[in-house]
């Protein structure tokens, strides 16, 4: 998860470069400046986007069970393998 994340700060200045260079559509991944991200953003170029965090910071505060197995090496992590059934409870609120 450490490779998608992104400091408020910096979702703050992406946002803000876009509203700026009137960008009317583009794809870019919000991101901060991490070593273990493997999106290719060549879009942020052009809004002259420079984040000033990194998750790299934060690596000695995150316990992860275990960041080899195969649900976290996709954006989502475990959340994303088709075994994950989340809360019914919880989702069961949100389809009313």
């Amino acid at each position: 998860m450490l490779s998608t994340w992104i400091h408020p700060d910096d979702l703050v200045q992406l946002v803000t470069r876009g509203i700026e260079e009137r960008v009317q559509a583009d794809v870019a991944y919000g991101l901060s400046q991490n070593s273990k991200g493997w999106w290719r953003n060549d879009g942020l170029a052009a809004l002259k986007y420079e984040p000033a965090h990194s998750a790299d910071d934060h690596l000695d505060n995150i316990a992860v069970a275990d960041p080899s197995a195969p649900s976290w090496q996709y954006q989502g992590g475990p959340f994303a393998t088709a075994e994950y059934v989340g809360d019914p409870e919880r989702a069961a609120l949100f389809s009313r």
